[in-house]
C-alpha cells in the first residue's frame, strides 16, 4: 500500500505450484508475517554488477515489468 512490498526471487526456472507452497510455508516458520514475499519471480540469470554483485536495479525492472506469482 505504500509502494513497498517484500519479494522473493529464485533463480530457476519455475517451480511446481506444490514446492513453491512448500518453500513459502518453511519461510513462514522462520520469518515475521511482515517478512514474508508478497510475490515470488523466477529468473533465468541473476543479473551482476560490474564488481559481480547482485544488481538490484535490473531485478527491480524485472519485477515490475513481469507477471509472476502473486502470494
Amino acid at each position: 500500500h505504500l509502494g513497498e512490498a517484500v519479494c522473493l526471487f529464485l533463480e530457476s526456472p519455475p517451480l511446481s505450484a506444490e514446492l513453491e507452497n512448500s518453500i513459502l510455508q518453511n519461510l513462514k516458520t522462520r520469518l515475521h508475517k511482515y517478512q514474508m514475499p508478497r510475490r515470488v519471480t523466477y529468473v533465468a540469470v541473476f543479473a551482476e554488477t560490474s564488481t559481480a554483485k547482485i544488481d538490484r536495479r535490473r531485478i527491480l525492472a524485472v519485477a515490475l515489468t513481469s507477471k509472476n506469482t502473486p502470494t
